[in-house]
C-alpha cells in the first residue's frame, strides 16, 4: 500500500478524513493483542510549508475507533542504526496493539498520516511469539477457519 501524492500535506488531525485502507480480520476471542506492521524504509526528510520537520508516521484503528494522532511512528531520516538495520532488513516493523472487544469479524483500518509511506505486512499475534523472529512473518497461520 503506498499514499499518494508524494508531497501531499501531512494529516495531523482528524484522521478520519484521510486516507484509508481497510482490511476485514477475524478474531476467534477478545483481548489486546500485539502486531507488527512493516514498514517499507523510504526517506520523507525535510520541511513542510508550515515549517514542521516532514515524518514518516501511519495510524491504525480497528472498527470505529479512530486513533487521535499518529500511533505508528517510522523512522525518517536517514544516516542511524535503525535506519541502517532497516535497510538490510528491507523493512521497519512498527509495533502496535489492539483491544478486541468482542469475537467475529472487524474492519482494521490503516490511516494515511504522512505520504509517500509503504508497508508490505501486517501481523497480529493472536497466540503470544506465534509470530517468531522470521523477517517474513510465520510459516502459516495459527487460524482454524
Amino acid at each position: 500500500m503506498k499514499a499518494l501524492l508524494d508531497d501531499a500535506i501531512s494529516i495531523r488531525e482528524n484522521l478520519q478524513d484521510s486516507a484509508q485502507i481497510h482490511y476485514h480480520v477475524y478474531f476467534e476471542r477478545t483481548g489486546t493483542f500485539c502486531g507488527k506492521l512493516y514498514r517499507i524504509p523510504t526517506l520523507n526528510e525535510g520541511v513542510e510549508a508550515d515549517g514542521r520537520l516532514r515524518t514518516c508516521h501511519l495510524a491504525i484503528g480497528l472498527d470505529d475507533d479512530i486513533p487521535m494522532c499518529a500511533n505508528l511512528l517510522g523512522n525518517e531520516h536517514w544516516g542511524s542504526e535503525a535506519w541502517a538495520n532497516n535497510v538490510m532488513q528491507m523493512s521497519e516493523p512498527l509495533a502496535f496493539s489492539i483491544t478486541v472487544q468482542q469475537p467475529g469479524w472487524h474492519t482494521l483500518v490503516i490511516y494515511r498520516v504522512d505520504a509517500a509511506i509503504l508497508f508490505d505486512r501486517i501481523l497480529i499475534e493472536t497466540i503470544p511469539g506465534a509470530g517468531g523472529q522470521a523477517l517474513v512473518c510465520p510459516i502459516a497461520s495459527p487460524h482454524h477457519f
